[in-house]
């Protein structure tokens, strides 16, 4: 994929097939930091550029829910580079 914009739903699809609870992807091309409840209980934690720059990088990483429940934080290093703490403690 070249960008992320409006291919959320197909990368889902993808991970689903891949049996897969969380995916890190490049070259989003998208504008600001945050996340976003996606279909089917998947969250997009989303970290581009500022607004006011051109989208030309950018980040993100795809939750499953049992994962996006856990997450601590999400910060962004640089626009090619994200990092997200997930707490991995079993719960009882």
């Amino acid at each position: 994929m070249k960008s992320m914009n409006g291919k959320e739903l197909e990368t889902i699809e993808e991970m689903k097939e891949g049996n897969m609870s969380k995916l890190g992807v490049t070259e989003t091309e998208r504008k600001g930091t945050g996340s976003q409840i996606l279909e089917g209980g998947y969250t997009i934690w989303c970290l581009g550029v500022d607004n006011s720059t051109r989208a030309k990088a950018g980040v993100a990483i795809i939750t499953y829910k049992a994962v996006s429940d856990k997450v601590i934080d999400a910060k962004m290093v640089t626009e090619r580079i994200i990092t997200m703490i997930v707490n991995q403690k079993p719960t009882h």
